[in-house]
């Protein structure tokens, strides 16, 4: 094929049209993964031997922190000179591959040019290895190509540091090919248990395998059987650690335009990078700090009728923080409202996720909610597992009923309902919800228009 637009990169790096990016079969594919990334790079000489890196991995909050890490350690280089490679996309498949422009203070697209130049020098060295033959354990993921991609791109467009994002877990991860300057690992909670493990010490093991024999190591603080995890991991690999506890907000880091897991993030980086002797302003602001980012507590409407706010929370712990800093949000925004509490939420979330757990978070604070689906090809929900999921938390949790609950299937039909409807408060005012909250997936959040 010719690789002419941004159109055919896509094309030519995931020929199945991007499904299962992280698509492995089998457990001998997984564990065989570096020889691929390997074989990939040395045809393409070693780009990743010209780039300094940062490397995340964590359950929640990797991508802004990825975010935040480039947007601080941008002051110490020259426009375009730091890349952020971050997963999944919610508008654009550029979003996965982007540059931190000093300029502009935000992250940019490269250019259509210079996305296909990378591609062509791809198809020149490595052909047609992209064909998607699953059963094949030489064959390479579209996940690992596009890590792949990213590499040779920042190479070719003069980055000198690029900050990954793990895809999945961390050991077996695409990313886990580079050695970085430091790795970072941020909150940690139960998913993708059928490929990371049942517990939380087998998948913080998996993330912990993105440490490195004397590269320092920083965590955000977790539960102890967690913390402990990532101290032995760093010990048998003589990693210099920091765990950083994030929880302890102060006064002057509570604004109401950030969610509190943002915040937490930010001092997380802030911290790691004071002890690594890379950042040297303590007063740094968290406004020049925290990037604006698809679907991270991004506000689509600026109206209070209703505010509609869009957040990739995706875990129990998430979804918590999401909607406790919400009711703090809505309460701080009153006298727009003219005392209007009322939250509404459109929920769906990915299969392998644990939906009585972001369920009962959700129904502690919301008046409306509305579940919903998506199937995006990347991946989808299941709507009758989620009512099913719905029942157990109801009938464990009585005093929840009184809350309105829709289903709609189509996203956006569910949001238009979820805006419409209204609770009778105890003076008999009939309330339509000032705040509606868009949750549960990044790829929720990409189908809502």
């Amino acid at each position: 094929m010719n690789i002419k637009t941004f159109d055919d990169v896509i094309n030519y790096l995931s020929p199945s049209g991007g499904q299962n990016l992280n698509s492995v079969n089998s457990k001998e594919r997984r564990e065989n993964w570096r020889a691929r990334m390997e074989k990939l790079l040395a045809l393409l000489g070693n780009p990743e031997k010209d780039l300094q890196f940062y490397h995340v991995a964590g359950s929640k909050g990797k991508g802004e922190t990825a975010a935040i890490i480039a947007k601080i350690i941008s002051s110490q280089y020259k426009n375009k000179e730091v890349g952020v490679y971050l997963s999944p996309h919610v508008y654009s498949t550029k979003e996965r591959w982007e540059y931190y422009d000093v300029e502009k203070k935000e992250l940019s697209y490269f250019s259509d040019k210079e996305y296909v130049s990378a591609a062509q020098v791809m198809q020149k060295k490595l052909g047609n290895i992209t064909s998607n033959n699953d059963n094949n354990i030489c064959t390479p993921t579209v996940f690992e190509l596009y890590t792949v991609f990213a590499i040779l791109l920042f190479k070719m467009c003069g980055i000198k540091v690029a900050v990954l994002e793990t895809g999945l877990g961390g050991r077996l991860d695409a990313t886990n090919i580079v050695t970085p300057i430091a790795s970072f690992i941020t909150h940690i909670e139960k998913e993708h248990t059928a490929i990371l493990g049942n517990t939380l010490e087998e998948i913080a093991k998996e993330k912990c395998g993105i440490i490195k024999p004397g590269i320092p190591i920083f965590a955000q603080e977790n539960l102890e059987c967690i913390n402990e995890v990532i101290r032995n991991s760093a010990k048998e690999k003589n990693a210099p650690l920091a765990i950083i506890p994030c929880n302890n907000l102060d006064s002057k880091h509570i604004g109401f335009e950030y969610g509190i897991n943002s915040i937490k993030n930010y001092i997380f980086v802030k911290t790691a990078l004071l002890l690594l002797g890379v950042l040297c302003d303590k007063e740094e602001n968290i406004k020049n700090c925290i990037p604006n980012l698809p679907a991270r507590f991004e506000k689509t409407s600026y109206s209070w009728n209703p505010r509609i706010i869009l957040d990739g929370a995706h875990t129990k712990d998430s979804i918590k923080g999401l909607m406790e800093h919400s009711r703090v949000f809505i309460r701080a925004n009153s006298f727009r409202t003219e005392g209007n509490e009322t939250i509404g939420v459109v929920f769906a979330c990915a299969e392998d996720k644990n939906r009585e757990e972001m369920i009962t978070e959700l129904l502690k604070e919301a008046d409306i909610i509305t579940f919903t689906s998506f199937d995006n090809g990347y991946k989808k929900s299941d709507l009758k597992k989620t009512i099913l999921a719905l029942e157990k938390v109801l009938n464990q949790h009585a005093e929840y009923r009184t809350k309105k609950i829709i289903v709609e299937e189509d996203v956006n039909l569910a949001a238009e309902k979820t805006i419409n409807t209204s609770i009778k408060t105890l003076d008999g005012k009939e309330l339509t919800p000032s705040l509606v909250l868009i949750t549960g997936s990044f790829y929720l959040c990409a189908e809502y228009v």
